[in-house]
């Protein structure tokens, strides 16, 4: 720091000058010149530089065990699958992954589109038939709330079609996770997924979400909810016979 005067660098710090201001002052030892300057807390500044330091440094490195499982997805046929199935994800996903489904559509028009979740699938379906894809070649299911449910419902219906080998799409976050769920449910999976839209939107929310993911994939795991059996080889668990139960009761078929 130099003389506001005489821009030397002779100066002698002072007592505060305001202490309720964190004000300091400075005498010039080469022209008597007496200024105040604003007083930073050192050891503050050094936290302020560590957290932002971690946190610039956690955006780097949280997404890359993500991208790594997402590297290590089985990779099925595209073209040898029967169906497409598309995971609803929130409000702010439904045309991102209705235009991702159409346009895969286009190029296999024999692929039936199947549609899973609670509130996502019945917009992701209006979207869909609104960018031009056939009614009779949109079903699904209206009944999931999670994404274990989502491979459990899907499962329950699309076998009875001998439905096997499918795309799988949803946003990048969710991938691993349902790629792993509906291999566990004995699906031969392709998976297509779409970038998610949180990556645009904040730091935080993008750190939220991979935190959430990666800890639903340890519950997941430890509470063997990737058990890979095929179709056929899967006996029926109660939840699933529970699921027939609900899909036959509450009507769950997308319509």
């Amino acid at each position: 720091m130099r003389c506001p005067a005489c821009k030397n660098k002779t100066l002698i710090q002072q007592n505060f000058a305001n202490p309720k201001k964190r004000k300091v002052s400075y005498l010039c030892m080469s022209c008597k010149n007496s200024f105040a300057r604003d007083y930073y807390n050192r050891s503050r500044l050094a936290i302020l530089g560590t957290v932002g330091g971690g946190l610039a440094l956690l955006l780097i490195l949280l997404p890359l065990p993500m991208r790594g499982l997402l590297r290590l997805l089985p990779k099925g046929d595209p073209a040898a699958a029967t169906a497409i199935v598309v995971l609803g994800r929130g409000p702010d996903t439904q045309i991102d992954l209705a235009l991702s489904t159409a346009n895969l559509w286009v190029e296999n028009q024999q692929q039936t589109i199947f549609i899973s979740g609670m509130s996502d699938a019945p917009e992701i379906m209006k979207f869909i038939q609104e960018m031009g894809v056939p009614e009779d070649k949109i079903t699904g299911e209206r009944c999931s709330q999670t994404t274990w449910e989502n491979g459990l419902f899907s499962s329950q219906i699309l076998k009875g079609y001998k439905v096997n080998k499918v795309i799988l799409i949803t946003d990048d976050f969710h991938m691993p996770r349902s790629a792993l769920v509906f291999k566990g449910f004995g699906f031969d999976i392709a998976p297509h997924p779409i970038r998610s839209k949180v990556r645009s939107q904040s730091f935080v929310k993008e750190i939220k979400f991979l935190l959430r993911e990666y800890a639903a994939l340890a519950s997941y795991g430890s509470s063997d909810k990737f058990s890979f059996q095929s179709l056929d080889e899967r006996q029926q668990t109660e939840a699933e016979i529970k699921a027939v139960q609900t899909i036959q009761d509450w009507g769950c078929y997308l319509e």
